[in-house]
């Protein structure tokens, strides 16, 4: 679905400046990534207003993908399977009550796995140079070690369902 849409989107955009040195398939691909950041972030937002819990909603979203950004993680097949499972995920993360312990103890599991696991895949998704990584492994660990400050429940969700991202892509990479 996402996938066509881009498609279709992408054919016009190539038709309305044929000169240009992109191709249907790069507009494509750029195209189904906003498609995709916007669909999850509207529906997420959607069920979280619907719910009574936008702040929380917001503060998953931007958590997890700055997060991702540092560290990335395992990618999922298609663009509708990214939109179905972010927004399932990000909604129930804004549900849940959980104790201090747990926030802590959530916290914790995704400071180690991203303390021994990052990165994961970045080289496959920007163009960020290597010797960079090690700085960025360390503004995700400043970033999830905030938490033991903060105490919030949404990020340390947040923080724990992206670190799996980390475990996810390494073991479908090998």
């Amino acid at each position: 679905m996402i996938e066509q849409l881009a498609f279709k989107m992408a054919v016009s955009l190539k038709r309305s400046v044929p000169d240009h040195p992109t191709s249907v398939e790069v507009f494509k691909f750029a195209i189904s990534m906003m498609l995709n950041l916007m669909f999850v972030v509207i529906a997420t937002f959607a069920l979280s207003f619907i719910t009574g819990h936008t702040s929380e909603a917001a503060i998953v979203l931007l958590s997890f993908a700055l997060l991702r950004q540092l560290t990335g993680g395992m990618h999922l097949k298609t663009n509708l399977q990214c939109v179905l499972v972010s927004t399932g995920v990000f909604t129930v993360i804004t549900l849940l009550d959980l104790s201090q312990r747990v926030t802590i103890t959530a916290t914790l599991i995704a400071f180690v796995i991203v303390f021994f696991l990052a990165p994961v895949g970045i080289a496959q998704q920007s163009r960020i140079p290597a010797k960079y990584y090690p700085y960025m492994k360390l503004a995700a660990l400043v970033l999830v070690a905030s938490n033991f400050f903060i105490l919030s429940i949404a990020l340390s969700i947040s923080f724990l369902v992206q670190s799996f991202t980390l475990v996810l892509g390494r073991v479908m990479k090998s």
